[in-house]
Order: structure tokens, then sequence, then C-alpha cells
């Protein structure tokens, strides 16, 4: 059980991670159609910040993934496993 509580935290970890870089993509658009014709410096600027606090949230997140990931039942090895699951068969990943 502990395992599937374990999956169930990196998922929630990945989804809010993927919240948060789709949200910084839609600001990074907006921030990027601002000209100097159609906008203030005072927007440009706040869009400019806007951005900067949104990717500090979308790497706070990445940490957060790799926090999750680190030490549970997925952080295994990736080095190359022979599987006998009987004595006739044997498997290499």
């Amino acid at each position: 059980m502990i395992e599937v509580k374990e999956i169930e935290s990196m998922i929630a970890a990945l989804k809010k991670a993927k919240a948060a870089i789709i949200k910084k993509e839609k600001i990074s658009k907006k921030q990027s159609s601002f000209t100097l014709k159609n906008s203030t410096d005072r927007q440009r600027g706040k869009a400019r910040e806007n951005l900067n606090w949104q990717c500090m949230e979308v790497e706070k997140k990445k940490i957060d993934v790799a926090r999750a990931f680190k030490g549970s039942c997925c952080d295994v090895g990736t080095e190359t496993k022979y599987f006998k699951p009987s004595g006739f068969h044997e498997y290499q990943y």
C-alpha cells in the first residue's frame, strides 16, 4: 500500500508541475504580445515580473517532483537486469 501512496504523491506533484508550466506558457505568450505601441512601460514591466515569478514557481514544482521521486519505490537503478521467472526462461531488461 505504501507504493501506491508514493505513486499517488508523484502523480500529484507532476500534475502541479504541469499546471505551473501551462500557466508559465500563457503568461509568456501574453508578455510577448506587448509592444511599445499597444502597452505602457508599467504593463510590460508587470508582465515581465509575473513571468519571472511563474518561472520560479515552475522550478519549485520541478524540485517537488524530484523530491517525491527520490527514495520512492520508483527510484530504482537503470542498469541491465536479468529475470528468471522459471527454470526455462531468462529475460534481459
